[in-house]
């Protein structure tokens, strides 16, 4: 295309004011079209009936327009690469096709690290020995847990001997309603939610196995029962000892930890630990392993101690 030079405005005094108006807007319109007068601005959009502008030059605002090569260079894959890719793990290789059939995700697999979603076809037992008047033997054969994705862990068989929790003596035991007050010779350290066995007091009502639900001193403890207006002396305590033991994602060994005077939901909590899940309570008392309180277990029953049962 020819250059077009900048037009010069005239005056023809023979062709009267309102011409040499038009005639010189003319002019200044031409010139800014061809951008003689600045930088040119159209009042519409330019169509180039499908042809290119060519001969750009490099941007400099942020309202300039790229050229391909200016795009390449500076945004394309090839050139975002190496600040992707600078802590040398190379986390973008690919692009992942979200609508590819082999590529979506089928199960929340890093829901498994966070325990989440609690392990199913959980075969968890434990089984207990007398080893002597003062010791136990727990013993946690091997399980197959189940996860969210299907994936399993295969845990060892574990055994551990542990002592078994002392007796206290009590005072006097005496209701009134659904509340039991029991009075203890030493200090029983018992708190709320703890498992205790109650045997030869002078009135069998008080004999069982009960849940403390309050604690008034060192000496006294109360639980809930519907035994009426009843009175009684002697007799022991056996507080029962309870154990957790725990699975990790990636791990085949089971891990105790031990010293909890009941199975309640707190104690649980305490025992607890990110990344793992109990699968496995175990509560001991004087005379060794109770059954009925021990076995696979997720959360305790509300109100109960009843374990042996997963969520």
């Amino acid at each position: 295309m020819a250059q077009i030079n900048q037009i010069q405005r005239r005056n023809f005094p023979d062709m009267g004011t309102e011409f040499n108006q038009h005639y010189q807007q003319m002019v200044d319109t031409v010139n800014s079209l061809t951008g003689y007068n600045g930088s040119i601005q159209l009042k519409n959009h330019i169509d180039m009936g499908g042809n290119r502008v060519t001969n750009v030059g490099s941007a400099v605002t942020g309202s300039d327009v790229l050229t391909q090569t200016v795009g390449n260079n500076s945004y394309s894959a090839s050139a975002l690469r190496p600040q992707l890719e600078a802590n040398g793990s190379n986390p973008l290789q690919t692009t992942r096709r979200l609508n590819d059939q082999n590529q979506q995700e089928l199960y929340s697999s890093f829901l498994n690290s966070t325990y989440s979603t609690v392990p199913n076809a959980n075969t968890s037992q434990v089984f207990f020995t007398n080893v002597d008047s003062t010791h136990t033997q727990i013993t946690v054969p091997a399980m197959k847990l189940s996860f969210a994705d299907s994936s399993y862990v295969t845990t060892s068989a574990r055994t551990d001997t542990v002592s078994n929790p002392t007796t206290i003596t009590i005072s006097t035991a005496s209701s009134t309603g659904n509340t039991v007050t029991i009075v203890t010779l030493t200090a029983h350290g018992l708190s709320a939610g703890s498992v205790v066995y109650i045997a030869g007091v002078s009135n069998g009502v008080f004999n069982g196995t009960w849940v403390v639900t309050g604690v008034s001193d060192a000496f006294t403890f109360t639980f809930t029962a519907s035994l009426g207006t009843q009175t009684g002396t002697g007799g022991t305590i056996t507080t029962g000892k309870v154990y957790y033991y725990y699975a990790s994602r990636y791990s085949t060994v089971l891990t105790p930890v031990g010293g909890f005077t009941g199975d309640t939901a707190a104690n649980r909590l305490n025992a607890a630990k990110d990344g793992s899940q109990i699968v496995v309570v175990a509560t001991i008392t004087q005379s060794g392993g109770q059954v009925s309180n021990s076995g696979g277990g997720g959360s305790p029953i509300s109100g109960s101690v009843t374990a042996g049962t997963f969520f």
